[in-house]
């Protein structure tokens, strides 16, 4: 059930993360079209309750910093 909820949810593409970038809870769902890189020298921080969505066999892949405050749902399908 879960997933036919997270499935309809209207998203936001996840814009490319570089330099300082805050993903919010109001603008997710965020939807990745593959496999994402925070770069060296970039700052990404995902607010409590922001869900990302990744398709099924991709990575995120941290060579800068991520803050991640708590309850982030990442989904793959």
């Amino acid at each position: 059930i879960l997933t036919s909820l997270l499935e309809a949810i209207p998203a936001t593409k996840l814009p490319k993360l570089v330099g300082d970038t805050i993903l919010t809870r109001l603008e997710s769902p965020y939807d990745a079209s593959g496999d994402t890189v925070i770069p060296y020298d970039s700052t990404v921080t995902i607010e409590s309750g922001t869900i990302l969505r990744f398709p099924r066999g991709s990575q995120l892949t941290v060579r800068g910093r991520l803050i991640a405050k708590v309850n982030i749902l990442i989904y793959s399908n």
